[in-house]
């Protein structure tokens, strides 16, 4: 039988000092369920559960470990990675950044298996561009961006809301995912206390984001209300990608990029912030437009390049389509986690575990 542990975790700094602190405890109960129970496999989910893999060696199961989190290189994930290598009979990594976040490129144990899409709900075919568009209300002269990252300092939409500023009226966003819910502080109060706030507050971020949403709501408000379309989190994203004309993916830090794969899978053109490793994933000029510096001038800049020229951006979608099928195939994705379960089970066997 498998175990299977999840945790949705922003992975910061606070959550791994204070996993540290609870470490013993934590492995110390967890230890007691899973000696219990006639799991031969832990499936962990995260990066962040090392109790979770601690408390699974010392009960004597087999251990797949499941890497969902990219991000920055830095000490705290080399030391992870390490823990995670020592731990683990084997590693899956859901792309090539993750594997990389966390210095597990040279890891005999350590695999890449995309995480699949839903190819039927992004079938092209059962979208009509024109259809679609009308349905939102979009005129055919509009040239339209998506982002599918919602209000988020760390998916960029503040960089796309620039670059949408300078860039003509026909030019249209629609944004999905989490809307605007925050309280937002006066950006002079914010100035005036934010030595202060770096002193006493523990998570520094909270100050960042609180001047991220000021400068987005600023930016909203100079924007025409008619260019920036919300529409929240919606269940299939497939009628909002088959309208657009190109998918924004402005994400701050390396991760792996659904959207992407998402947009790919109906042949739309991408445009993506570059970042260390992204080249694993996006080819510049051949499946997708690549933006240096987070600059939302350079982003414009690209936009412009694209607008009007149908051939580059079908050729672009089309390239990306070939790359999303052969990474994101469900049933691929299905056999190469059923190997690494069969591959840990025979060599339990061999043992004599």
């Amino acid at each position: 039988m498998i175990g299977h542990s999840n945790l949705n975790s922003k992975n910061n700094l606070k959550l791994f000092y204070e996993s540290i602190r609870k470490l013993p405890i934590s492995i110390f109960r967890q230890f007691k369920r899973l000696k219990k129970s006639n799991y031969d496999i832990v499936h962990l989910n995260s990066a962040t559960l090392i109790s979770s893999g601690i408390a699974s060696l010392f009960a004597r199961k087999k251990i797949i470990w499941h890497i969902r989190e990219g991000g920055n290189r830095n000490f705290r994930k080399w030391l992870t990675g390490k823990i995670i290598d020592f731990l683990a009979d084997k590693i899956i990594c859901i792309s090539p950044l993750e594997q990389k976040s966390y210095y597990l490129q040279i890891s005999k144990k350590s695999l890449i298996n995309y995480n699949s899409i839903d190819f039927n709900k992004l079938d092209l075919k059962k979208f009509n561009y024109n259809t679609e568009r009308s349905k939102l209300g979009l005129s055919k002269n509009d040239f339209i961006l998506i982002t599918l990252g919602g209000v988020n300092p760390r998916k960029g939409i503040l960089q796309i809301l620039e670059s949408l500023s300078l860039l003509p009226e026909n030019i249209k966003l629609i944004v999905l995912g989490k809307k605007f819910n925050y309280p937002i502080i006066d950006y002079k109060i914010l100035k005036k206390y934010q030595k202060i706030k770096n002193i006493f507050s523990k998570n520094n971020m909270l100050l960042d984001d609180d001047l991220f949403y000021y400068k987005s709501k600023v930016m909203l408000e100079k924007l025409s209300p008619k260019r920036v379309l919300f529409f929240g989190e919606v269940e299939n994203v497939g009628p909002y990608i088959a309208a657009s004309d190109l998918l924004i993916s402005a994400g701050q830090t390396p991760h792996f990029s659904r959207p992407l794969y998402e947009a790919w899978a109906m042949k739309k053109p991408v445009a993506i912030n570059n970042y260390n490793g992204l080249e694993l994933d996006v080819n510049n000029h051949f499946d997708g437009i690549i933006i240096n510096n987070y600059s939302s001038y350079e982003l414009a800049d690209k936009i412009k390049l694209l607008i009007g020229n149908k051939e580059k951006c079908q050729r672009l979608g089309e390239n990306g389509y070939i790359k999303s099928v052969n990474r994101m195939n469900p049933v691929s994705s299905a056999n190469k986690i059923m190997d690494c379960y069969l591959s840990v089970l025979n060599n339990k066997l061999k043992v004599g575990l």
